[in-house]
């Protein structure tokens, strides 16, 4: 849970950023339209890794390392996927998504822009949050806090920051550093993921049962 809350609170930050940006009313009417859309896609995969997370610590618990690790992949598979498909039409219909909660013509534009940016870093955000599932299922909750908090609080805002403000590249900037942050979480736990023993984490799931 505490993996999910940290990115939700990245959002929140990114929205009260959104809102100091020179020209704030296009800024945050582009920002609304993303945090709206990709909150609804993301509920798509908040599915996936709950399922996810109970179906590994199942298998780890019944001693079943090798169907918790085929479990694991195809659920990542998954994932990646359907996340390729609406990456795809997120950045075929952007304007058109646009148009369905705003009306102002320089609003739609901006929003459009920032869907086209997003498109591509939808794969890595549904990536991130099955894997996160994954990881609470194998009992490596902590590990995947971590990187969250490094990877959002370290580097995507700073790095949102920095382009937004800094580099004048506005809410664009905003989401371009966003996205960088979750690239980094999901990254970093798939590195972990693929260097886990999973015999080793079902004689955990083991001790942890029988305690």
């Amino acid at each position: 849970m505490l993996q999910m809350v940290m990115e939700w609170w990245a959002f929140e930050i990114i929205s009260l950023m959104a809102g100091v940006l020179p020209n704030s009313l296009i800024a945050m009417s582009a920002h609304a339209v993303l945090l709206n859309v990709t909150t609804m896609l993301y509920m798509v995969f908040v599915g996936f890794s709950v399922a996810a997370n109970i179906r590994v610590g199942n298998c780890l618990g019944a001693n079943e390392p090798k169907k918790a690790q085929m479990v694991a992949r195809l659920a990542m598979m998954m994932a990646v996927s359907i996340s390729i498909f609406i990456g795809f039409a997120l950045f075929t219909l952007r304007k058109h998504i646009a148009v369905l909660f705003i009306s102002d013509p320089a609003s739609i534009a901006k929003a459009s822009k920032v869907l086209l940016i997003w498109s591509p870093m939808e794969v890595m955000d549904a990536i991130n949050c099955v894997i996160q599932g994954i990881f609470r299922g194998a009992g490596k909750q902590d590990s995947a806090a971590t990187t969250n908090a490094v990877a959002y609080y370290a580097a995507g805002i700073p790095l949102a920051a920095l382009l937004g403000f800094k580099l004048h590249l506005g809410i664009e900037g905003l989401w371009i550093g966003f996205g960088l942050g979750v690239i980094i979480s999901a990254s970093t736990l798939v590195v972990l993921f693929n260097r886990w023993k999973w015999d080793e984490l079902a004689e955990d799931a083991q001790v942890r049962t029988a305690e």
